[in-house]
C-alpha cells in the first residue's frame, strides 16, 4: 500500500472516529491507540508502516479544548529523516461542538 494511501485512511478514520464524544474526549495517547486499532482493521494491516516497511511516525496533539493536530511522517525510501523523499502530512481538526468536526489537511513540504 502506498504511503499517501495508508495517511489518507488514516485521516479519514481519525475524522469518524471523532463523531463518538467518548474518543473525542480521549487523552493524546488514548486517542492515538483507539486510531491504531482502527486503522488496523479497516487495512487489514497490523503494522502501522509505510510502503518500504517502516514504521510511521504518529503524533496527536490536543492544541486546546477544540483543535487537534495529527502528524504523520514517513523517512521515505531511504529510511532516513531530514531527507528530500520524506512525506510528511499534518491534518487539523477543529469541532464548534463536542461531536461535529471539520478537517483541513495540509502537506507539508520538506525543507
Amino acid at each position: 500500500m502506498k504511503t499517501e494511501d495508508t495517511f489518507a485512511i488514516t485521516r479519514v478514520t481519525l475524522d469518524r472516529l471523532l463523531d463518538d464524544p467518548v474518543v473525542s474526549e480521549l487523552d493524546p495517547t488514548g486517542m492515538k491507540k483507539r486510531l491504531l486499532e482502527a486503522v488496523a482493521a479497516r487495512t487489514g494491516k497490523s503494522k502501522f508502516d509505510d510502503a518500504w516497511g517502516r514504521p510511521i511516525e504518529i503524533s496527536i496533539q490536543k492544541q486546546d479544548t477544540e483543535r487537534l493536530e495529527l502528524l504523520l511522517k514517513s523517512r521515505g525510501r531511504d529510511g532516513r529523516s531530514g531527507t528530500a523523499d520524506d512525506v510528511v502530512w499534518i491534518f487539523y481538526f477543529c469541532h464548534g461542538d463536542v461531536v461535529n468536526w471539520w478537517n483541513n489537511a495540509t502537506k507539508v513540504p520538506h525543507k
